[in-house]
């Protein structure tokens, strides 16, 4: 239910579960943490990736009973804080579609590319926001705060133009040869020293803790 490869040294997980609008379950969180673990440690990787397969980026995470939910919105927490705090530049790759906290899945990553057709809805399910509101904050790391409260309360969506007006997208690229595309624009940052991107990374981290 996700796919694994390295590309001129741009580590991308691909979320292949495009019948159920590649919402992540428990076995695809757990997968994409020991994918990471193991590129934190590979010299050879010096970006991770994070994709879609077909028309959709993400619409967020599974439902389960309560005892399957309360372990999903666990682990949940686990991914985006490791993705936020990861050594290595991070970017999601949003291909299509996205609502609800596949949003947070894109926010937590160090850049966001997407494509003219771009939808993006920030609500939340209203009957899931009091076990999620914990990782809403990372929606306001990358938003204005009056818009991202607006987006966030009002369900509206907004294309991928709007998203790069108000600076959550940072670059768009053409439909087109779209993954080929995304990897050149990775060029600028993988043919520099892996060192250095990690200090760079690092001291971009500490930024933020002030």
């Amino acid at each position: 239910m996700l796919y694994a490869k390295i590309i001129n040294q741009v580590g991308l997980i691909t979320l292949a579960r495009p019948w159920a609008y590649n919402v992540l379950n428990d076995y695809m969180m757990r997968e994409m943490m020991k994918i990471l673990d193991a590129w934190q440690r590979d010299q050879q990787v010096k970006m991770i990736m994070i994709t879609g397969e077909g028309d959709i980026f993400c619409y967020g995470t599974d439902l389960g009973n309560d005892v399957e939910e309360a372990c999903l919105l666990e682990n949940w927490g686990k991914l985006l804080n490791l993705i936020s705090r990861f050594p290595k530049l991070t970017v999601a790759l949003i291909n299509g579609k996205t609502r609800d906290t596949g949003c947070e899945l894109a926010a937590v990553c160090d850049f966001r590319l997407a494509h003219p057709d771009v939808i993006l809805c920030f609500e939340h399910h209203s009957h899931r926001l009091t076990s999620n509101i914990d990782h809403v904050h990372y929606l306001f790391d990358r938003l204005p705060y009056p818009k991202g409260l607006e987006l966030l309360v009002t369900g509206k969506e907004i294309n991928s133009s709007e998203a790069y007006s108000i600076g959550f997208i940072n670059k768009i690229i053409p439909k087109s040869n779209f993954l080929e595309e995304a990897i050149n624009w990775c060029e600028s940052f993988t043919r520099r020293n892996l060192e250095l991107l990690l200090q760079y990374k690092q001291a971009a981290l500490k930024s933020r803790q002030r």
